[in-house]
């Protein structure tokens, strides 16, 4: 009996792209079974290791590897200690890149180096300036010293949305690179470069330096009609500002009137509450907790239960009362302690309060 291609297709499209081992078996027990798997199989893929790096582009330039280049969607290249410590340069052919016409996302993923400098930006350079990643939405590549060769490679992603760098030590890039860009992720440094001449709308600010943090608050307070009439959500992390800013809110949520998403840190709670007032767009104001000192093994149950309820307590009562959540029915508050969402409210018909969405 032959099954009609539509059953295989069905079939494969319950396995999750993450399941190799399933979709690589399927692939194999057929023809009508490979052109089902296939696209599964290659929708992301994670390429570790110089030597399996190089054979995977090796592939992508042959016959062959013209029609696996345009099922990947997500593309991770994953450096780890070893490569680090060889020296050796990475492999890397700009050609098998460019065969990922319908890319849509590109990622460098850190191994056990959360602040080495991986030289990485190598992968990114290329001699040919004819090439482009026309379906490219997002880049993350957390690496030091990328600054000129990410600059090049910018040049290839015309329609390239969501941008996550860790810092910015060059000249800002020309303001006609990354046209649609909605989203942008790094510490202070990184949003001074992008944020000028683009319609970026959400940013998500990582732990920063005072000093890069500084210069950040001033350029919005002094570039009201540049930037903060497209910003919808912010994200400031938790870090100490009493010694050279006395309240970042104060001066950062006056220039963003259209503000619809805001998340800080617990530790600028007190601050936060005010401004509630003045935010009029605010549709949801998102909480996290991170403890100053986290130890896995002695933070039991128990405890964690009792920071949450005395956390969802305080947080209620802050916020009952401002007119946080009067422009939606959603949940318009949220607390979040060590990666778990604790906590969830929205307001109540009449506006008079808050109440919980999990009970």
């Amino acid at each position: 009996m032959v099954f009609p291609q539509e059953l295989y297709d069905l079939v494969a499209s319950f396995i999750p792209t993450s399941d190799k081992v399933t979709l690589r078996s399927l692939s194999i027990a057929s023809h009508a079974c490979h052109a089902a798997a296939a696209p599964h199989l290659f929708y992301n893929v994670e390429v570790a290791t110089r030597e399996r790096q190089e054979r995977f582009y090796q592939l992508l330039l042959s016959d062959e590897g013209l029609k696996i280049s345009r099922l990947i969607r997500e593309y991770s290249i994953t450096i780890r200690e070893d490569d680090v410590r060889s020296g050796l340069p990475y492999t890397h052919t700009a050609a098998a890149l460019a065969r990922m016409q319908r890319l849509c996302k590109l990622r460098l993923n850190r191994v056990r180096f959360p602040k080495a400098v991986l030289s990485s930006g190598q992968i990114l350079s290329s001699t040919n300036s004819s090439w482009c990643l026309p379906a490219l939405r997002e880049l993350q590549w957390p690496d030091f010293g990328i600054e000129h060769d990410l600059i090049s490679f910018l040049k290839h992603c015309p329609a390239l949305e969501t941008l996550h760098l860790l810092t910015w030590q060059g000249p800002p890039p020309p303001s006609n690179i990354l046209p649609k860009l909605q989203k942008l992720t790094g510490d202070s440094s990184v949003a001074l470069a992008f944020l000028p001449g683009r319609h970026v709308e959400d940013v998500e600010i990582d732990p920063p330096c005072a000093e890069s943090f500084a210069e950040f608050v001033t350029y919005l307070s002094h570039h009201p009609e540049d930037v903060t009439p497209h910003i919808r959500r912010l994200s400031i992390p938790k870090f100490e500002t009493e010694s050279f800013i006395p309240d970042p809110l104060m001066s950062i949520l006056p220039c963003l009137p259209h503000l619809e998403r805001l998340q800080v840190c617990t530790t600028q709670l007190r601050s936060v509450v005010p401004h509630t007032q003045m935010l009029e767009n605010l549709i949801q104001l998102v909480l996290v907790h991170e403890p100053d000192i986290f130890d896995p093994a002695g933070f039991e149950e128990f405890s964690f239960n009792g920071t949450k309820r005395l956390w969802c307590a305080r947080i209620y009562k802050a916020f009952s009362r401002t007119p946080l959540g009067k422009r939606s029915s959603d949940a318009c508050l949220e607390f979040w302690m060590l990666d778990e969402m604790c906590g969830r409210w929205q307001r109540c018909k009449d506006g008079s309060k808050l109440v919980s969405l999990d009970t």
